[in-house]
């Protein structure tokens, strides 16, 4: 019966990962490049490996792994979008790979197992990032990592899962720089719990102190002079001033289930509802200490409420002590596994049917909100990129006769993109598009402009609409 019901579980979780695998193929295939993708095309795929590490152009769009891997994908297949994202294709194997393996160190239940599998993988916003040519996904695939051999290193006590568990983590951070907080809460978390937690209470070992200094020498060697650019080019720009509720949580919130509005009746009462879930979560961490000793899954689960509640508490304090913008939505995106394996651990192996509940209705809510939000053509934090292609393909067509480039203007929001396929697909068919931030002039001298449909009247009348995308955008063509 046990060997049956191991078959089961190892079923529904492989079934499942091909379905999302193949999805996220399909999607890989058919989104268009997206804005910031376009800029990491056009800045550094012809850039060397040592001005990508050194940050020669200094950009926040500079997710370094992920743009060394991307770099790599291309020059040994092929310059098209499957092989610009295909580290993060990779990424999705590994995280529902160690989501799957950290699950099964929390619960021995396999219907808990199964839940929490669904949990993890079907939020449509992170989805999204797995078939994007970012950092997002590839350092929360790595963060998972590390929670996984931080937990085998918990078990074992081994060096080597201690080495394992901080090298993801520094990958992880390699790969997003927003993910320092999550290596903080690592650090703080292996000493709280050598400390505090473990019922040895021997405290760290020589060896174990000497694993977190190099790890930290060899992050502090990667990141420091990027971080440092970052700051004193001013690009360290993207985030909030409202607070960690308002900013981080309420667009969390809002970009998991699509929603625009974060001032919405379900975006606040969503919210608040996690609020109260982070402070259920910190309550129960205190209790857990209070009455120690803890076996080891009491152990397990209290260091990851830590690994939670670190770096909230971590972003509130960089904050007024230093004066960094909140995290917001994708920048934040870390917060959200973190906060489902703290909300889930609880109490693993009860008997009780109560204790299923919470992980049904999350399920529940993930499963349907992942099936109504799942779209397979667009991006959902770039969604104006969906019709560049499709308007590129246009063009081409339209003026194959011509005998010379075309010249395009676009709106500075789909330039990017745009210079990518005029890179790679059409190479000769345009005369450079400019990523130009001063918006349309009245230039007659364009053969096409591609603006938002409010900025029309600043072009000039010899300009006739040729297409309207999504009553939105327009390309208008010169009569």
């Amino acid at each position: 019966m046990k060997k049956t019901g191991k078959h089961t579980l190892r079923l529904a979780v492989f079934t499942s990962a091909v379905l999302l695998i193949i999805l996220n193929i399909i999607r890989v295939l058919r989104v268009p490049i997206t804005h910031d993708e376009g800029i990491t095309h056009k800045d550094y795929m012809n850039s060397s490996f040592m001005d990508i590490i050194s940050f020669e152009k200094a950009s926040a769009n500079n997710h370094v792994l992920n743009t060394l891997l991307a770099k790599c994908s291309v020059a040994i297949f092929k310059d098209i979008p499957l092989f610009l994202r295909l580290d993060n294709i990779l990424a999705q194997l590994f995280y529902m790979l160690f989501g799957y393996l950290v699950l099964s160190k929390i619960f021995k239940d396999r219907l808990m197992i199964i839940l929490g599998f669904l949990v993890l993988n079907l939020n449509p916003f992170l989805f999204d990032f797995w078939g994007l040519c970012r950092g997002y996904g590839l350092s929360i695939s790595f963060m998972m990592g590390s929670i996984f051999f931080f937990i085998a290193y918990l078990v074992s006590r081994s060096s080597n899962h201690l080495i394992y568990s901080l090298a993801f983590a520094v990958a992880s951070v390699y790969s997003n720089f927003a993910s320092l907080n999550f290596y903080l809460a690592l650090l703080t978390t292996i000493t709280l719990n050598a400390f505090f937690l473990d019922n040895s209470h021997n405290g760290l070992r020589k060896k174990e102190v000497r694993i977190l200094i190099l790890s930290g020498i060899i992050l502090a060697a990667l990141i420091a002079y990027p971080i440092f650019k970052l700051k004193a080019d001013h690009q360290l720009y993207y985030g909030g001033d409202n607070g960690f509720i308002s900013d981080t949580i309420r667009t969390l919130v809002a970009d998991s289930f699509f929603i625009t509005d974060t001032n919405s009746t379900f975006v606040l009462l969503f919210s608040y509802t996690v609020v109260l879930a982070l402070l259920w979560i910190a309550y129960r961490s205190i209790k857990l200490y209070l009455n120690k000793p803890l076996n080891r899954q009491q152990q397990i689960t209290a260091c990851l409420y830590l690994l939670l509640i670190i770096p909230v508490i971590a972003t509130i304090l960089q904050h007024y002590l230093l004066g960094t913008k909140f995290l917001i939505s994708r920048t934040a995106l870390f917060f959200l596994p973190l906060f489902l394996l703290a909300l889930l651990s609880g109490q693993p192996g009860s008997n009780s049917i109560s204790w299923y509940i919470l992980p049904i209705v999350i399920s529940t809510v993930a499963l349907v909100n992942f099936c109504a939000h799942l779209d397979m053509d667009t991006s959902w934090s770039w969604a104006d990129d969906r019709f560049d292609s499709d308007m590129m393909k246009r063009v081409v067509h339209e003026s194959g006769a011509q005998g010379r480039p075309v010249r395009l203007y676009p709106f500075w929001i789909f330039a990017p993109s745009l210079q990518y396929y005029a890179e790679t697909c059409y190479k000769g068919k345009f005369y450079e598009i400019v990523h130009d931030k001063s918006g349309p002039k009245a230039d007659t001298s364009f053969d096409y402009y591609y603006i938002l449909k409010t900025q029309m009247p600043l072009i000039p009348s010899i300009y006739k609409i040729d297409t309207m995308y999504d009553d939105q955008y327009v390309l208008l063509k010169r009569r």
